[in-house]
């Protein structure tokens, strides 16, 4: 049986004599020599690692020992396991005491199991001691311990894991994870569990991976300081804690040089006394409280990001209670970047917050759906560094007792957003509160608040930015827009639910200040507004946009009064989209005034505003008063029922028109310079100055030293049949000098004309008699239109659109051609025209059939074959235009067709035959939206003629024409889409006289031919509305004449023969310009309607080329072009000639 030994010797690390039975005795010492005193022949000579032989006897030394007695240092390595069991039954008594280390896993694997209220204590304890060492415990058992009276080491060099369930384990210090490349984990579970560092630090990843977790009512307590993630090598090491309690005595520092995460979730509590780094020496922490029941409860100051990176976030309900602790975001130097995000979650009792505290820090602030965030002291956003907080969601509140500032030190930058229901309630803010730093504050949304129990200063000694496109922001004192000479302040509240609101409101007290408001935004200020407080400020209120920019929609103030300082750079502007916008704030001061765009309405008392006001673009309708010199020019309208106290001019491109329709407006004097323009307006009914006309009543003078005036009527429509003529006054002065350029004026009356009268004190605008059609009608086509459309009468659709017309007479001038329907007019010119194509190609086959000169006949044709009958046809196509007379308007035409005939000879000088033929025509009127086409079918005789060099020919033709029309009426005020077919037929008769000429090789034929055609054309009426017409059947007659010369000469081409023939003629027509006698399908009048008009003088010119096709054919193919005054047409004809 084992038992101790009497003597005591020391090795290196523990001492451990023993003796075995007598003989057997063996000492290890602190080298681990090995001195045999008996089996020399199995020791000998052998050396060993001294833990390694103290780990291959742990077992036996424990068996040994005496109960109760305390070994000097225990190893539990090479695989073994021991156990401690409160009921007995373990490897190790309980309690086991271990007057030194107890190291487990030292060289490989150990493992220890403390249970049912066993009991371990030693001085030191090592789990996984070296590189290669393993070490586990695990520890269960409500009433079970393990008592470390010094440091804890889990992962000291290899890797250690301790689990902790329902049981305690104590140590004067805790390391998990120690050495670099180490391992330590640590998980305790159950509601008796417990971690305690007794009396000094916890490190969860001094140099390796540590990982603490706790859960379900577990306790961690750090006598002194927590730290996670200590220093290098120590990356990635957490501490989780899920239902469970962590109290920190001292410091908790998370992410000190390497990166480490502490998660605090599903209802632990953690309590922390001392300061609480997160992010520190260039190391990343983060730290995490979660859960409903979670919380967090301070005793001192909170770091994130003090030279590294940080972030805390709260969510899910957790809470943290501040207790007056300040929280700094962002510090130290440029490498600190600290993030606080509460989602959901609450902060209450904060300290003094600072976000980007340090030079180059920087420091994020986000508060989301509903997270709190309260503070008993002040919140610097961007205090050296940049600090950026954004308050969003319904129910999200950050609340601070002594005010925010933003941008608070030489060179901060503070950004702080209010979104969709955020809300922030403070004191005072300061945006951009020391010089050379800027500060921003955008709030939107709708509800999102900013609320400032005190001053609002944007531009305090810095740059200052307000954005409110949602959401309001109000201060129960001063809002001030650049305070300090310095201080530069801009604010926009654009948006319908945009507002911003306080008891008085500087735009520049020292410094520069701009506030615009647009979109809807309303500005609210209980007292008086200034505006460029002080002379060296520069103050610029923009209503709407601001100049140089887009017009938008104005928004509102909402003051008693606007207190301009006297000064130019005390500026308000209305650059706005808005029609009848009112802005009812008294002005006072010597400032600016500048009308761009919009129509503003004046409703507020102005006379003490002793400035200038200047009128460039929409309108100004003064409706209060307005003090000061009044300008309007380039575009800009002055009007109002109001009075102008001060002088008013009217510029070059100004406008004066008194009223907001009709009405009286009264000033102290006005000047009328070259350019300007003063607007009347007129209604029906009487002659009642301010009631029926605008007036301008002025106490003072008014000189006139041009423009002009322009009258209109009231509701834009009348056009003056109505009104009696009379006299209406339209200015009324203390004195008038002067006059407008011209004595009439100009208007928007169709059918009234205007004079103006003179007097000392007044000026007469004069009507005359109402304007009939008539006389509006400058073409003769207009002329006869215009009796009938006085016809039609009121309630005519046509009639009542042209007395609503309202622009100039060339407006009522273009109607009435819309309406005359000269198209059907100017097809008849057309039809006339094309009469020819039948007649001559009837002609041209006699010329052929006698080889005359210009029948481009094939040369040396078989004249032998005269007797024979012969068939031809003939293709031909012409496109012409026919330009307006100044009363018809241009005519374009094309048309195709093909002619069928034959003849033969009679007692062989004479030849007569038949043809017929078919043609389609197309015609267009661009300017008078109307088209047309004709199909044309034709049936003629012809006959003639020949003894030796004289020729005499003649035909009867009858055409028969089918013809379609469109035509689309449009003008202010009506439209309509008309068409119509109708049959039309033509007659024609003809005759030609011609001598034939040798002239060495060629051939000369003067001659002359006569033609007289009939066009008759049957009634039609016109579907559509009301401008659709109707027309009788008529007729017209038109007859040419023409003389000419025809040249023809041989050719040889190969085996062909042919021959070259050209044409000139002068041909006259007699007949003038076809007319329609047209009236309303309706009913009413009629009016002789005028087409284009036949050319009376033509030059005639004819090209040609004529082949012989074997012995009984011949082919010619030609050009014509006629030229005249207006009329240009060019043709082509294709003819096949065959006897047989």
């Amino acid at each position: 049986m084992w038992h101790p030994a009497p003597t005591r010797k020391k090795s290196g690390l523990a001492t451990v004599d023993f003796e075995t039975d007598p003989g057997s005795a063996r000492s290890f010492q602190g080298e681990c020599d090995v001195q045999e005193k008996s089996n020399q022949d199995e020791l000998k000579e052998r050396k060993q690692v001294c833990r390694t032989v103290q780990a291959s006897f742990m077992a036996l030394m424990a068996s040994t020992a005496l109960p109760g007695a305390a070994l000097a240092q225990a190893f539990i390595d090479g695989g073994a396991t021991e156990t401690v069991i409160g009921t007995g039954g373990g490897t190790q008594p309980d309690s086991w005491n271990i007057g030194d280390t107890l190291t487990v896993g030292d060289l490989g694997l150990g493992t220890l199991i403390i249970s049912d209220g066993g009991v371990v204590n030693n001085t030191q304890g090592v789990l996984g001691a070296t590189p290669t060492g393993i070490g586990n415990v695990i520890i269960t058992g409500a009433t079970s311990q393990w008592v470390n009276s010094a440091t804890l080491y889990v992962g000291s060099q290899g890797t250690g894991t301790l689990d902790i369930t329902d049981a305690t384990v104590d140590a004067a210090a805790i390391l998990i994870a120690q050495g670099n490349s180490t391992q330590g984990t640590v998980r305790l579970t159950g509601s008796t569990a417990q971690l305690n560092a007794n009396s000094a630090n916890m490190i969860v990843g001094f140099s390796g991976l540590g990982a603490l977790e706790a859960s379900n009512g577990a306790s961690v307590f750090a006598g002194a300081d927590f730290l996670i993630g200590h220093s290098s090598g120590g990356g990635g090491s957490f501490a989780t804690f899920d239902n469970a309690n962590l109290t920190v005595t001292g410091d908790t520092r998370v992410g000190r040089i390497e990166s480490g995460a502490l998660n605090i979730q599903n209802g632990t509590t953690f309590l922390s006394h001392g300061y609480v780094t997160i992010g520190e020496g260039g190391g990343t922490g983060t730290l995490t409280v979660t859960g409903a029941g979670s919380n967090w409860t301070m005793g001192a100051d909170t770091y994130v990001g003090t030279g590294g990176i940080g972030q805390i976030t709260l969510s899910d309900n957790a809470v943290v209670f501040g207790n007056h602790g300040n929280l700094y975001l962002g510090s130290h130097d440029s490498s600190g970047q600290g993030t606080l995000i509460i989602d959901n979650a609450s902060w209450s009792d904060a300290g003094e917050i600072t976000l980007g505290a340090d030079v180059g820090a920087s420091g994020t602030l986000t508060l989301a759906s509903g997270g709190t965030l309260s503070s008993s002291d002040y919140l610097f956003i961007g205090d050296l560094g940049d600090g950026t907080t954004l308050v969003t969601g319904p129910g999200s509140q950050l609340t601070t007792d002594l005010g925010v500032y933003l941008g608070n030190s030489d060179g901060g930058t503070g950004l702080l957003t209010i979104a969709d229901g955020g809300e922030v309630s403070t004191s005072d803010v300061y945006v951009g509160a020391q010089q050379d730093t800027v500060g921003t504050v955008n709030v939107s949304g709708a509800d999102s608040e900013l609320n400032a129990d005190g001053e609002l200063i944007v531009g305090d000694e810095g740059r200052g930015e307000l954005a409110i496109t949602g959401g309001t922001v109000s201060a129960t004192s001063t809002i001030t827009l650049g305070y300090a000479p310095t201080g530069e302040g801009e604010a926009l509240v654009s948006g319908p639910n945009a507002g911003l609101a306080g008891d008085h409101l500087f735009i520049a007290e020292e410094g520069t200040g701009t506030l615009t408001i647009a979109e809807g935004g309303r500005v609210t200020v209980a007292n008086r507004t200034y505006l460029g407080f002080n002379a060296t400020s520069e103050g610029t209120l923009n209503i709407g946009a601001a100049a140089g920019q887009t017009a938008v929609a104005p928004g509102h103030l909402d003051a008693p009064e606007l207190w301009f300082g006297d000064h130019e750079d005390a500026k308000l502007f209305f650059n706005h989209t808005g029609s009848a916008h009112e802005f009812a704030v008294d002005m006072i001061g010597a400032g600016r005034l500048y009308q761009l765009a919009g129509q503003t309405v004046l409703t507020g008392d102005s006379s003490g505003f002793t400035g200038v006001s200047q009128i460039s673009g929409g309108a100004l309708l003064v409706n209060g008063s307005l003090g000061g010199n009044v300008v309007s020019l380039n575009g800009g309208i002055v009007g109002g029922t109001g009075t102008l106290t001060g002088t008013a001019t009217v510029g070059t491109g100004g406008r004066l028109a008194p009223g907001n329709s009709i009405g009286t407006l009264s000033a102290a004097s006005v000047l009328f310079n070259p350019g300007s323009v003063y607007a009347v307006e007129l209604s029906g009914g009487g002659f009642t100055a301010g009631t029926h006309n605008d007036l301008l009543d002025a106490a003072g003078p008014v000189t006139i030293n041009g423009g002009v005036v322009h009258v209109s009527p009231q509701n834009g429509t009348d056009d003056g049949s109505t009104y009696t003529p009379g006299t209406y006054t339209i200015i009324s002065a203390g004195s008038v000098s002067g006059t407008f350029d011209t004595a009439r004026p100009t208007d928007d009356y169709v059918f009234l004309d205007f004079t103006l009268g003179y007097d000392a004190t007044n000026v007469y605008l004069h009507s005359e008699q109402a304007v009939f059609f008539s006389d509006i009608a400058d073409t003769p086509n207009q002329m006869a239109k215009a009796g009938p459309l006085e016809a039609l009468g009121r309630g005519n659709a046509v009639f009542d659109a042209l007395l609503g017309i309202s622009g100039d007479e060339d407006n009522a001038r273009a109607a009435f051609d819309s309406l005359t329907g000269e198209i059907h007019a100017s097809m008849k010119t057309v039809l006339l025209e094309d009469s020819r194509f039948p007649r001559e190609g009837a002609m041209d086959r006699l010329r052929d059939q006698w080889g005359e000169t210009g029948a481009n006949s094939a040369a040396g044709a078989d004249h032998a074959m005269f007797g024979r009958p012969g068939l031809w046809t003939r293709g031909f196509g012409a496109w012409g235009r026919w330009d307006s007379d100044g009363n018809a308007a241009a005519l374009d035409r094309s048309v195709g067709g093909l002619l069928v005939g034959g003849d033969a000879a009679f007692l062989d000088a004479y030849r007569f035959g038949v043809f017929g033929g078919f043609s389609r025509s197309r015609y267009g009127v661009d300017m008078r939206s109307s088209s047309g086409t004709a199909d044309s079918y034709t049936l003629g005789i012809y006959g003639g003629g020949h003894w030796d060099g004289l020729s005499l020919q003649g035909g009867l033709a009858h055409g028969w024409h089918r013809l379609e029309t469109s035509h689309a009426v449009a003008f202010s005020g009506f439209a309509d889409q008309t068409s119509a077919s109708y049959n039309a037929r033509t007659l024609q008769a003809w005759g030609e006289a011609a001598y034939q000429l040798e002239a060495g090789g060629a051939r000369l034929e003067p001659f002359a031919n006569l033609a007289h055609v009939r066009l008759s054309t049957e009634g039609f009426a016109e579907s559509g509305g009301f401008a659709a017409l109707s027309a009788a059947g008529d007729g017209v007659s038109a007859t040419f004449t023409m003389l000419g010369l025809r040249a023809e000469t041989d050719i040889g081409w190969g085996s062909t023969n042919a021959s070259l023939s050209g044409t000139i003629g002068w041909r006259h027509a007699f007949g003038g310009t076809p007319t329609s006698q047209l009236s309303f399908a309706s009913g009413g009048e009629s009016a002789a309607i005028a087409g284009v008009p036949l050319a009376s003088d033509q030059l005639v010119l004819n090209a040609g080329l004529e082949m012989t096709l074997g012995s009984a054919a011949t082919l010619d193919i030609s050009y014509g072009g006629l030229f005249g005054s207006g009329v240009t047409d060019h043709s082509g004809n294709v003819t096949l000639n065959v006897r047989f």
